[in-house]
């Protein structure tokens, strides 16, 4: 699910982003059946492992997380190159608002498998979790893997939306209305979001005429 950052017309930003939160719950609330997409992706010798996720069955819903991750912590110690795993990891992490471990595991993925590398989404995932556990800004490192995201994939909706939040942080208005259209163009006619986007495009665009002030 999108959750951009509606701007406020107001220069201090809000403390929480409701988007970052919503797609990390969002990564990790799929089926255990995910796990066989897991064993396409992951690397060769962890296909025998990942049948020790199988008794965990159902969702993975807030109460059986802390399991999943413990198997796959166990996983990734006789694992450690299985840069899938540690993609998986990150998302569980970021579920369980442990967001500098998140950040952690990301990069490990990312430095463990360039197949891992080469998606946008992993990418956006990192930045997530760096900007929580950095002082929740997306400036400064989230902002290099937002870029990384969109250098990858540049119809990225995540990766659109995330870059419209980071250029409204830094009062770039213009270049937070110019994301936001980008990812405006790319939601379904009958998409709910549409109304909602739109309108923080509007604010977006008063701001950036106002130079950033409120209208009286």
């Amino acid at each position: 699910m999108l959750g951009f950052w509606p701007i406020a017309e107001a220069p201090a930003p809000p403390a929480r982003r409701p988007s970052w939160t919503a797609a990390a719950v969002a990564a990790v609330a799929i089926p255990l059946a995910a796990i066989g997409v897991y064993r396409s992706v992951g690397s060769p010798e962890a296909i025998g492992s990942a049948r020790a996720f199988a008794s965990l069955e159902g969702p993975l819903a807030a109460g059986n997380l802390p399991a999943f991750r413990d198997r796959l912590a166990a996983h990734l110690a006789g694992n450690p190159r299985d840069g899938r795993a540690w993609a998986i990891l990150g998302r569980v992490d970021l579920a369980l608002e442990r967001y500098a471990a998140a950040a952690a595991a990301f990069a490990s993925a990312i430095e463990s498998s360039p197949k891992v590398a080469a998606d946008a989404e992993i990418w956006i995932d990192y930045a997530e979790a760096a900007g929580m556990a950095e002082g929740r800004s997306l400036a400064g490192r989230p902002a290099r893997f937002i870029a990384k995201a969109l250098a990858l994939d540049p119809a990225n909706p995540r990766a659109l939306e995330m870059a419209g939040s980071l250029a409204a942080e830094l009062g770039d208005h213009a270049g937070a209305a110019r994301h936001w259209k980008l990812l405006l163009d790319r939601l379904d006619a009958n998409d709910p979001r549409r109304t909602e986007l739109a309108q923080a495009i509007a604010r977006a665009e008063r701001l950036a005429m106002t130079g950033g002030m409120t209208r009286p």
